[in-house]
């Protein structure tokens, strides 16, 4: 599963023309590479970010030296609950260190991934905010939020993935991101824009 690089295609837009609506575009460019087959279930659709976050999924305030300690922190809370496997990780760190891989899918914002075969054993989700931002090995901009996806096919997650791009395009969303004490502030908010 490779995700195209939406604030690279952005970055080519604004060379040759301006560009009105930015999170317009970012949402439709997701939507158009990630639209759902015609032939997914409807169990399979009705998946959005609410079934995969959960208060225990989501760390706040969290300190890393470099990336790759970044990636790792961010991913162990699906490793503890036994929803991804170690070489999962693994699998993660290396694709970036092979430079094969960005995640960052918008200023400040990557999300982390490799492929189901590479050790998914349920598909979940972490959202993880870094007390100081970090630039990944193949990026210029820092990364200071971190979304760690396991997907255990290509389409299950396809709705919560179209929800998590409506959140990224929300300011309070960012805001409580940064402001939030604990993992249920985040948790509330998510779940009252998706209920």
């Amino acid at each position: 599963m490779t995700y195209p690089k939406i604030t690279d295609l952005l970055d080519i837009f604004k060379k040759y023309g301006t560009i009105s609506n930015e999170n317009g575009i970012k949402k439709e460019l997701y939507q158009y590479f990630y639209k759902t087959d015609k032939n997914t279930t409807i169990e399979n659709q009705s998946l959005g970010i609410r079934h995969l976050i959960q208060e225990d999924l989501i760390q706040i305030n969290v300190s890393a030296n470099d990336w790759q300690s970044a990636l790792f922190t961010a991913a162990l809370p699906l490793l503890q609950k036994n929803y991804i496997n170690r070489s999962y990780i693994e699998k993660i760190i290396e694709n970036v260190n092979s430079n094969r891989t960005s995640f960052l899918i918008t200023k400040n914002v990557s999300l982390a991934h490799a492929k189901p075969e590479d050790g998914v054993n349920s598909l979940s989700l972490s959202i993880t905010v870094l007390k100081k931002p970090i630039i990944f090995k193949n990026d210029k901009i820092p990364t200071q939020y971190i979304f760690t996806l396991a997907a255990v096919n290509k389409t299950s997650h396809i709705n919560a993935m179209s929800e998590l791009v409506a959140l990224l395009e929300m300011p309070d969303f960012y805001e409580i991101l940064n402001t939030a004490t604990q993992a249920k502030e985040i948790l509330t908010f998510i779940k009252s824009r998706f209920p």
